[in-house]
């Protein structure tokens, strides 16, 4: 089907460079290149929908569709073998499927009949049905399965294009955690959808992990780092899974391990186009900062924001260092710093609780003898005054409530207080997950 795409590995500098100027505009060459690659999914769905004649349905809500115009558009010829430019330009697609919704969406209304209509006339339906299907991988929890990977493993492709398409799928599935464009519908019992998809998650994970594990070789880069280095990458997903779940400790261990194989690796020099080790790094970094945000370690936090912002003062290429300085952070790095004064009580509410926790959590799980982790919790007067009627009154600060604060904390760190409880775990925001034993989470 169809001539090879002209979309080279070099493409993926446009897609990881900032794409606004100062003013907010779309920069010119990034619309240039969205453009194009529209257009060549119009002339791909337009071959397609002839080909097919008729559609089972034109709304593809199960990935039916999606998944036999994958099986058509990566089908194997006898000329050029696997269609690798194609998965590569899906791949490219998938990160830029925002804006390449706002394009052919731009004059109708979203999810219309006019809309279908439309989208099928002028072939950008078979795009749409993919794109739908990312964004609610990402909002929803329905859509456990994907559509690249089933046509993918039907077309027996090599298990390195199976392992990265779940890997994508798992990214997708990550990001939609903790975040406001969470399907209204499962808001009210958030905690237990989120947990749902961090679950599916680690499944996939975990498939990708085995399917590493096959030996073979694909030469080409259908991605934007080679497949040779797909297990780094596993590591930084089930790093920032763990990050999800809670698990800063860990979290710390993984980061480092990670920097130091990139760092290694970048003295052996980089074969692909894109410079994807310095991606990966500022990713490590990334998790570092935000374990010292929620562990209210100042020391590790701003050591890692140094050596972020000296990561990305190296960078050379302007776009790049653009992208990670502007977009990036203004994104992503939006995490309370730790408080270093010496006065607690000048802590804002959120570490002076993450504080008190910390202690209680400790005294919950000690094995030591109780009176003498008694006397350790209660010796910072800060927070407990070893007045007998003072932490009596705290249990009950009004006489209307039902759960005092020692009680709250008790539970909390005991991993048993809800999420509403603790108003949504306001001092770990990106956290969700099992109810562990307080020390695991903390």
């Amino acid at each position: 089907m169809g001539p090879p795409t002209d979309f080279p590995p070099e493409d993926f500098k446009t897609i990881f460079s900032n794409k606004k100027d100062q003013d907010g505009e779309i920069l010119p060459e990034f619309n240039d290149f969205t453009k194009r690659v529209l257009q060549y999914w119009k002339e791909s769905g337009n071959e397609y929908l002839d080909w097919k004649s008729t559609l089972r349905h034109q709304n593809d809500k199960l990935g039916y569709e999606s998944t036999k115009f994958l099986e058509y558009f990566l089908n194997p010829n006898t000329d050029d073998g696997l269609r690798l430019d194609r998965l590569r330009l899906i791949f490219m697609t998938s990160r830029i499927r925002g804006r390449l919704r706002e394009e052919y969406e731009r004059d109708f209304v979203r999810k219309s009949r006019e809309l279908l209509d439309n989208l099928e006339k002028d072939g950008t339906l078979p795009l749409s049905w993919l794109i739908e299907e990312w964004t609610q991988q990402s909002v929803g929890i329905t859509r456990t399965t994907d559509s690249l990977t089933k046509a993918l493993i039907n077309k027996q492709y090599p298990a390195r294009c199976i392992a990265w398409a779940q890997l994508s799928h798992a990214r997708r599935m990550r990001l939609g955690v903790g975040q406001e464009h969470l399907q209204d519908r499962l808001k009210k019992n958030r905690n237990r959808h989120e947990i749902t998809k961090i679950s599916e998650v680690e499944r996939l994970l975990f498939s990708a992990k085995s399917l590493l594990g096959v030996e073979e070789k694909v030469d080409e880069f259908f991605c934007f780092m080679p497949s040779e280095n797909f297990e780094i990458y596993l590591e930084i997903q089930s790093m920032l899974t763990q990050s999800r779940r809670g698990d800063q400790s860990k979290v710390v261990g993984v980061a480092k391990d990670i920097i130091s194989k990139l760092e290694n690796l970048q003295k052996k020099g980089n074969k692909h186009p894109f410079e994807w080790p310095e991606h990966l790094l500022w990713y490590a970094h990334f998790a570092l900062i935000r374990a010292a945000s929620a562990t209210n370690d100042s020391v590790m936090f701003n050591e890692a924001t140094g050596n972020m912002r000296s990561l990305e003062e190296k960078i050379e290429r302007p776009g790049y260092k653009d992208y990670f300085e502007h977009q990036q952070r203004g994104e992503r790095l939006k995490l309370p710093k730790p408080p270093t004064d010496d006065d607690i009580m000048k802590w804002p509410d959120d570490a002076k609780l993450y504080h008190c926790l910390k202690k209680w959590a400790k005294f919950v799980n000690a094995k030591e003898d109780e009176t003498t982790v008694e006397r350790l919790v209660l010796s910072n007067s800060a927070y407990l005054d070893e007045s007998r009627e003072k932490i009596m009154g705290m249990n009950n600060i009004d006489g209307s409530l039902k759960l005092g604060i020692f009680p709250l904390i008790h539970a909390i760190a005991g991993g048993r207080a809800s999420r509403k409880q603790l108003d949504r775990r306001a001092y770990q925001k990106f956290v969700i997950g099992p109810r562990l034993s307080g020390e695991d989470r903390i």
